[in-house]
């Protein structure tokens, strides 16, 4: 069981909808006896288009007894650490600190980062992983001073390609040694790069020869090497082989061992998220809410509890 001041926070993408109907369907989440939410990618670009949304998503969410509490910062291209284009780079640190700045305003208490794929997987590849590394460097160190100010956790999250790694991610905070610079632990992106019981063949062809560069790696124990540092962690699950984002329990991740691992292991633990295809409209809010009651609480054999919804 996770302790009583790890919360439970939802995402779900508001800028999709037609702002009248917002504050009905955070009812619905309040009904669910769901108390925060984590904000997405798609909602902090809205905030940069327009500032009001960034006063009126929180505003609402109060009127219904909820909160905003972690953030998923925007990623890609345009948004990753370490982003090679100079002029935009600059443009990138502005807005990651505009955000920043806006939200800790809300009580926001983690914002999660990608490191960032893009350069590593163009073909040819644009550059090598040392570059990349010195550009991330440089985007956290303009960025920390930012979070500490505004009483924020930086969290760089595992992925799956070698620049995003278990082992990519904690050279950061190490690097930094920073109290606010932490881990976020991605369930399934773990799951993807576990290495028992894995089917090679069963891997598309463009992750092992472009975003792998004909060498995948898999590897075990990614939690383990991340648990003394993570303050976040994103919650879905998939097949192992793709990054399905489906509800815990309908994939191959042993969720009694995660949860159980979660609530000793990692000193740190601030929240946990769900990152399940709720937010996409995949399934309703109650099951959703549902699953994560199974996964927080102390019911024993979450995996069997969790196939059942």
């Amino acid at each position: 069981m996770l302790a009583e001041n790890v919360r439970v926070s939802h995402f779900y993408v508001w800028s999709r909808m037609p702002k009248k109907m917002i504050p009905e369907l955070m009812s619905e989440f309040a009904w669910n006896g769901i108390g925060y939410f984590a904000l997405t990618g798609p909602d902090c670009k809205e905030m940069l288009k327009d500032p009001d949304f960034s006063t009126l998503l929180p505003w609402y969410a109060s009127q219904c007894g909820l909160s905003f509490a972690d953030v998923h910062a925007p990623y890609g291209m345009n948004f990753d650490l370490d982003l090679l284009e100079p002029l935009r780079r600059k443009e990138m640190i502005q807005e990651h600190t505009y955000l920043l700045e806006r939200l800790g305003n809300y009580g926001v208490r983690t914002y999660t980062l990608h490191v960032g794929a893009v350069p590593w997987c163009a073909t040819p590849p644009a550059v090598g992983m040392e570059e990349l590394r010195k550009n991330a460097l440089d985007s956290l160190e303009k960025l920390l001073p930012v979070a500490e100010k505004s009483g924020i956790v930086l969290c760089v999250e595992n992925a799956f390609e070698p620049v995003d790694s278990a082992d990519e991610v904690l050279f950061y905070i190490r690097h930094f040694n920073h109290p606010n610079l932490r881990c976020c632990f991605d369930s399934g992106h773990a799951n993807i790069m576990r290495k028992t019981g894995k089917d090679l063949s069963k891997y598309k062809k463009e992750f092992k020869e472009i975003v792998w560069r004909g060498d995948l790696r898999l590897t075990d124990g990614e939690f383990d090497k991340m648990a003394p540092y993570i303050a976040a962690c994103h919650l879905h699950d998939n097949d192992g082989y793709s990054d399905a984002h489906l509800l815990p329990g309908k994939g191959t991740i042993d969720w009694d061992l995660l949860m159980e691992n979660l609530s000793t292991k990692c000193p740190l633990l601030e929240g946990i998220q769900d990152e399940s295809g709720a937010a996409d409209g995949k399934f309703c809010i109650g099951r959703a809410a549902a699953a994560f009651r199974i996964l927080s609480g102390p019911q024993q054999n979450k995996n069997e509890a969790l196939r059942k919804l």
